[in-house]
Parts: C-alpha cells; structure tokens; sequence
C-alpha cells in the first residue's frame, strides 16, 4: 500500500515523531491524530496515554511526560550511550573490510578566495573536517579537497578595484584580512558609481581568458588569500589532500568538454531568440524526474549571451570530472607543506 502512495499506520506514526532538545529526545504528535479520531481532547488523550506508557518499562527510555496534547520520551542517556558505543564496537570490523579500496571524496570548506573566514565557513570546516575523520576510521581511503572559486564575480570585483586602485600588496597585514577590506572599498565605490559594473563585467569576461594580465592577477590574489585562510584553518588542525581552482577547471577545457556532451546529449541547448537569447541553457521541464516538477524557474543558463559561463556550467563540469565523465588532464603540483607533514596538492 505505502508503494501506491497509501501511508502505512506505522508510517503514520513514525512521520508524527519529531526530535526536540527543549521537551524531551523524542516527542509525537500521535495524540492530536488520535483526538480527532475520536473526538477527544488530544491533552486527555496524551495524559492517559503517558499514565500507560509509564507502568511499561521501555528499554533505553528513562521517562514520559505529556506536554500540551504532546508525548516526551526521554532517553536513558547512559544506556543509550553505551548501547551505542556497544553497537559501533560490533560492526566495526565488518564496516572497515566493507569499505576497504572505496574512496570518499568530501569537499570543504570551500570559501571565495577574496576574505578572510567567518564563524559560518570555519563551522563548514570543522563538520568537513569530522566527516571525512569518521569515513577514515571506518577504513574508506578518504580525498580532503577544497574547490577554490577564482573565477566569481566576486573576484572580479577585487581584481578590477586592485587594478583600478594601484593598491600595493605590501602592507603589512594577513593577506586575507587586508583583501576582504579592499573588497569592502570596492562595494562602496561601485554603490556610488554605477557604471563600475560594466568595468567589472570586462575584468570578468577577461578573466576566464588564459594569458591576460587580469587572470594573472586574478590568480595572484587568489593564492595569496588561500595561503592565508589556510593559516587559520591550520590554527584548527584542519587540512587537505587537493585543491581544485575554477581557473583550471576553465583552462583544461573541462568547461568546454562538459558543454559539448551537454549539447551532443539533448541536455542543454544553444537558443537564438526571446529572453535567452544566445544563451546555452538547461530547460529542467521537459525532465522526466519528478524533482524538477513545479519550478519556479525551469530554465538554468551556463553560457551568457555575453559568453560568459556561470556558476551552475563551472559546477557541472567539476563533477563530471568527479565521477570520470572527462578525462583528468590536471597537472598536479605541490601547493603549500602543512604543519601535518603533507602537501597539499
């Protein structure tokens, strides 16, 4: 039944439970369910329902309570702790021979390489960090790599304000620190001259050419900020096997690669006319795959009518080199030594 659409009774009430850390480990809203059932108060209902519970021993579950038409469980946090290091103990073995000879590539934190870090990407580190440190102990050969975006608008701004400004790199602060000051002085000029965005616009498109002085520089600032992001995140113990920069995803020609397979496949399409006019697109309505039903905004661009590619076609190409759909034309050098006595390629 539950595979024509038709939810099962214990579906029902695993649906119903709810994790809270305020009133109680676990909490479910069975009793309002119960309560129009059969016209009841669903407050009576939950209270009658504890009073039951109560007089049952539960393995694992310390006590209820009834709060407002609403059942608590509370866990015996002691058994559960050591019912679950019991459990970990058991399986480990058979996980580790299980997951022998199988990589697990995890991606973090992968911050724009113009500022320094925040609370919120030193967060995205540390649970980066320790997914890829519990997929080790469970014997996966585990790939830390970071995806360094220095191609974004974002860089471009601090690319041409550098330009623009004849700014020294010399100046006596962490890189990333003086950068993400720098790309504050760029906002605040382009809010008082409009026209700054069409200079940016060109230090964009000029970017993602090989060989001009804006992707020299480009990149030049870039490895600077990362080199100093990454003393913060050595500060915390946190490193990695490989990072991927967005520049050289563009200039092995993945992005071009990928565009072709997307084109020769169906699957995007180059359009002459109306909006996306000279644009390649992905037209997600015409999937077959349920997710993409009911969009807001069916239609995903990679190439601009400027000939610009956005983030979605860079993003693309990224993973099918992930999952080997192009071939790995890389060179892979060493980047910086870490104080844990690996490079980081």
């Amino acid at each position: 039944m539950a595979e024509m659409g038709y939810a099962t009774k214990e579906e029902e009430l695993f649906n119903s439970i709810s994790i809270s850390k305020i009133i109680g480990d676990i909490s479910s809203s069975i009793c309002f369910k119960l309560a129009k059932q059969h016209s009841k108060d669903p407050v009576s209902i939950a209270s009658m329902l504890k009073e039951s519970i109560s007089r049952t021993s539960i393995p694992g579950i310390e006590k209820v309570t009834a709060d407002n038409g609403y059942l608590n469980f509370h866990l015996d946090r002691e058994k559960y702790a050591n019912d679950t290091i019991s459990y970990v103990g058991s399986m480990e073995q058979e996980q580790k021979q299980s997951a022998k000879k199988r990589v697990a590539i995890v991606e973090f934190p992968s911050v724009n390489p113009n500022k320094p870090w925040h609370i919120g990407h030193l967060r995205n580190a540390l649970i980066g960090d320790m997914v890829a440190s519990m997929l080790e102990h469970s014997g996966y050969k585990v790939l830390r790599t970071d995806y360094i975006d220095d191609l974004g608008l974002q860089i471009a701004e601090s690319v041409w304000w550098h330009i623009k400004s004849n700014t020294s790199l010399s100046h006596g602060k962490k890189f990333d620190h003086w950068l993400g000051e720098e790309y504050v002085n760029a906002n605040k000029y382009m809010e008082e001259h409009k026209d700054a965005h069409e200079e940016v616009d060109k230090v964009l498109r000029l970017m993602e050419q090989d060989g001009t002085y804006e992707s020299k520089i480009a990149r030049e600032l870039s490895e600077a900020c990362v080199k100093a992001q990454y003393e913060t995140a050595f500060s915390y113990s946190i490193y990695h096997d490989l990072m991927v920069w967005e520049s050289d995803i563009v200039r092995n020609r993945f992005l071009e690669k990928s565009l072709e397979l997307l084109l020769h496949s169906g699957s995007a399409k180059k359009v002459t006319g109306g909006e996306y006019n000279n644009c390649i697109v992905i037209d997600l309505s015409s999937s077959a795959s349920k997710e993409f039903k009911g969009l807001q905004e069916s239609v995903k661009v990679l190439v601009r009518s400027n000939g610009v590619p956005t983030y979605l076609a860079k993003d693309i190409a990224f993973h099918m080199w992930k999952f080997g759909m192009i071939e790995d034309t890389f060179n892979y050098v060493a980047f910086e030594r870490q104080p844990n006595g690996k490079d980081v390629y």
